[in-house]
């Protein structure tokens, strides 16, 4: 099937011509003896004939069959690999083959289109690995004539995206979570003792936190990373708790003797307290303590006062303490006294927690309450030689 030339002989006593019908063959007089055929290269695998005529003057023609050899079927693909961007695209193959082809591909990120005999066009897909991917392409043809091609994919560059970039949740426990897209392997860490982050899928990121029992605000920082130096931190925020106070218990009851009573408070704020009766002080000890000192009380009566406990953002409480009152006490001194014959006054001081009061039965005197201490009798004069007595 190759290209050459072949030289004939002739034997004639005139003169002759050549002529030939086909394209690939040239057939040439050298001279009157010699015909010399020029033939190009068969490239097809089929064979294929010209006819040569030499004719002349009063001669017979003469017709000459020349017949080629097929060529062996070729199939040559170039370049035999190619080296792709990581993002979407397509390439070409020039493809030198004397048969019909066909182009068959596997893998599911490119489509092998053949465009014409000699072109085989490839549009990959973007691979989103950071790991970079081959396939080979096959072709084939007559002759049983097999040829693979191999394109190679670069890996993309690796990245970590974190969707939303930041959460807002409320006061009270629950859980969140945070859509991650990513083509590297990552990891999921925190540094916050109110909450866990937690790798639920290559996708997903859960995140539980506790109440905030605290009127502040207070937010986390979670870190997304790859294990080196690829990460993305994402931020969540949780709101303060509404103000609240409260006290245990609300009211109390003591004895008339001086002594101390603890009270339990429960609170997200800063409080305070507050009190305006000289018989007790109340005094914060820490933020979930007040005690309270009060004074003995003398008087017979009760008596109670209320503490006021405060804080921005809460209606202050009030704490009720009443305290008995004491034994009732009443003393005069002296227990008795004696007078002269002649009218007068005297006086007696009292001693008493109750409010008391005065009466007698004789009519020669007169008993009066000055105030709460003093007593004052008013006496008659007396004629008699004999002692009288009043009570």
């Amino acid at each position: 099937p190759a290209s050459g030339t072949k030289t004939l002989s002739v034997t004639s006593n005139t003169d002759w011509v050549v002529n030939e019908n086909s394209g690939w063959l040239t057939a040439t007089k050298t001279n009157a003896t010699t015909l010399t055929l020029s033939f190009e290269e068969n490239h097809t695998i089929h064979s294929r004939a010209a006819e040569i005529t030499v004719s002349g003057p009063g001669i017979i023609t003469q017709v000459v069959k020349v017949t080629q050899e097929a060529a062996d079927p070729k199939l040559i693909i170039l370049p035999g690999n190619k080296t792709v961007n990581a993002s979407t695209g397509s390439t070409t193959f020039m493809v030198e083959s004397n048969t019909d082809w066909s182009v068959s591909d596997s893998p599911d990120w490119l489509i092998s289109t053949k465009t014409n005999d000699t072109t085989l066009n490839v549009v990959y897909d973007e691979n989103i690995s950071v790991n970079p991917r081959s396939a080979d392409i096959s072709l084939s043809g007559g002759g049983m004539l097999s040829r693979n091609v191999t394109i190679n994919q670069l890996g993309s560059i690796p990245f970590i995206l974190v969707n939303p970039e930041s959460d807002s949740v409320g006061s009270a426990s629950g859980i969140t979570t945070f859509t991650v897209s990513s083509n590297t392997n990552w990891f999921v860490s925190d540094s916050s003792k109110w909450l866990t982050a937690i790798k639920t899928d290559d996708t997903t990121i859960t995140v539980s936190y506790e109440e905030n029992p605290l009127i502040d605000l207070r937010s986390a920082e979670i870190s997304v990373n790859d294990g080196d130096s690829l990460y993305q931190n994402v931020f969540i925020t949780q709101d303060g708790a509404s103000p609240k106070l409260s006290l245990m218990p609300e009211m109390q009851m003591v004895e008339s003797d001086s002594g101390t009573i603890v009270f339990i408070v429960s609170s997200n704020i800063v409080w305070s307290s507050g009190e305006s009766l000289e018989w007790l002080t109340a005094i914060k000890l820490n933020d979930t303590t007040l005690s309270v000192i009060y004074n003995e009380n003398p008087s017979a009566d009760p008596r109670s006062g209320n503490i006021t406990v405060s804080g921005a953002g809460v209606p202050p409480l009030e704490i009720e303490i009443s305290q008995s009152g004491a034994e009732p006490t009443l003393n005069i001194m002296p227990a008795s006294r004696s007078v002269g014959s002649g009218a007068g006054t005297t006086s007696f001081e009292i001693t008493s927690n109750t409010n008391w009061s005065v009466d007698e039965s004789s009519d020669w005197l007169t008993a009066t309450k000055k105030d709460e201490t003093t007593l004052v009798v008013n006496y008659d004069e007396t004629t008699h030689e004999d002692l009288r007595f009043a009570n």
